[in-house]
């Protein structure tokens, strides 16, 4: 689970990134790049909607991550690492945009592996609205007091080996 949720957690933020809570401040040093998650995922979120997650190694630290969804749309692509909260495996991802700019801000996801399958769970903007996090300090430590609220969570996407 703890390899394999690092890599999948990279890709799956990918995925879900729209609607998905972020900021600028990491919640801790990246975890050792595992090539074990490298590879091509089919994923479904929540409500169904069917997506393809790739995930490579980009220079032996960092992922890339590549997301498409049916219909042919251009993908969504990013770099990512893990960063480990109390022993779970919270995706940092940011947008490659065509322009060549790469914002500051970082989309978390938190990712595991159960039972073969990928589960990302993505962060609720909602839930994080109104709270004082203006620091690195202050944002891990709400998530390290959230981590079991379902109500930190927006939606659920799992994911199989292509």
């Amino acid at each position: 689970m703890r390899k394999f949720a690092k890599v999948i957690a990279l890709a799956s933020l990918a995925l879900v990134v729209a609607g998905c809570w972020g900021s600028k401040f990491t919640l801790g040093p990246a975890t050792p790049l595992d090539k074990e998650f490298v590879g091509d995922w089919k994923v479904t979120d929540s409500d169904g909607s069917p997506a393809t997650l790739v995930v490579r190694n980009l220079d032996g630290k960092q992922y890339y991550v590549e997301t498409s969804e049916a219909g042919g749309k251009e993908p969504d692509r990013y770099v990512a690492f893990i960063a480990d909260v109390k022993g779970a495996h919270f995706a940092h991802l940011r947008p490659l945009k065509k322009e060549g700019d790469l914002p500051e801000e970082y989309f978390y996801m938190r990712v595991e592996l159960r039972d073969g399958k990928l589960l990302i769970r993505d962060l609720d903007e909602d839930f994080f609205k109104d709270k004082n996090l203006e620091s690195e300090d202050a944002v891990r430590k709400f998530i390290e007091q959230n981590l079991e609220n379902p109500k930190m969570y927006a939606k659920t996407i799992t994911g199989t080996r292509s």
